[in-house]
């Protein structure tokens, strides 16, 4: 992987296709088949070691940009903990799901920081800027208006797909470890996708293919064995989700705003896991 991987003819083409897009056809597959996720990483951090040595940049940003994702798929290896249902465990402020969501999205940041020094790829990729005055506002009164709407409206939205989806918020301290766990998760899953992938991804892919591919990862990502009824119109919506997010945050330079959405929309996702029954 030393050079360009320019070249008009059918082999360079050829080339380009697997040394530029099959990092991220990798972690597609990843996405779709969870067996396949602790082998796709050690794969990517072998292809990332020698990819690092390539004069091309385009080589180190498409093999550095899925792999905070491969690992945020790797996570999911690590089996959630065993919590009963209960008031107490509802308000808990040491809740071991928020610390465990933290602790995951630590592990991201930690793993961009050692992919932007090993690949020399630029920081600015991931987005992780300080907003802007007006975005700033934005992204907080997006979080207090989305997040009540996605606490009412989420089991109703959930159970065609879940099953009976049901909470009993008994007390607002339950809402300071669903925020917690919502913003960790959220932290996590848009720095690997809107951050990593889209950011380093565009500059291997172009933009509309890195939005495409990210997003279609995301939706594949939130497939799973917990449903009851069909998958797809979830994996669809995760999708368009995951388009909308990554328009937002090249537009606003800043992965504030998606953060602050997606976070709103976890927050159920917390109360349903550990707060009794309504």
């Amino acid at each position: 992987m030393t050079g360009g991987v320019a070249g008009a003819g059918p082999g360079s083409r050829l080339r380009r296709l697997v040394v530029v897009l099959g990092p991220s056809i990798l972690v597609l597959g990843a996405a779709a088949a969870a067996p396949a996720r602790l082998p796709v990483l050690a794969v990517l951090v072998a292809g990332l070691l020698v990819a690092r040595r390539s004069d091309a940049a385009v080589v180190r940003n498409a093999w550095a940009a899925p792999i905070p994702v491969a690992v945020v798929l790797a996570l999911t290896a690590i089996p959630e903990p065993a919590i009963a249902r209960s008031l107490e465990a509802c308000a808990d402020p040491a809740s071991p799901r928020a610390i465990r969501r933290i602790l995951a999205a630590i592990a991201v940041l930690a793993t961009a920081a050692v992919v932007v020094r090993v690949a020399r790829v630029p920081a600015a990729g991931l987005r992780l800027r300080r907003p802007s005055r007006a975005v700033g506002i934005l992204s907080i009164v997006s979080l207090g208006v989305a997040m009540p709407l996605a606490i009412a409206l989420g089991p109703i939205l959930a159970e065609p797909f879940f099953g009976p989806v049901a909470f009993r918020l008994a007390s607002p301290l339950a809402l300071l470890p669903a925020l917690a766990f919502a913003i960790a998760n959220a932290v996590e899953e848009e720095v690997a996708y809107r951050g990593a992938w889209l950011g380093w991804g565009e500059a291997a892919l172009g933009p509309a293919t890195a939005i495409v591919v990210q997003a279609l990862g995301f939706g594949l990502a939130h497939g799973g064995t917990d449903f009851t009824g069909p998958q797809l119109p979830v994996i669809a919506a995760m999708a368009a989700g995951g388009v909308a997010a990554a328009v937002i945050a090249r537009r606003t330079s800043s992965l504030a705003l998606p953060i602050a959405i997606h976070a709103a929309a976890d927050v159920p996702m917390f109360l349903y896991a550990v707060c009794p029954p309504g």
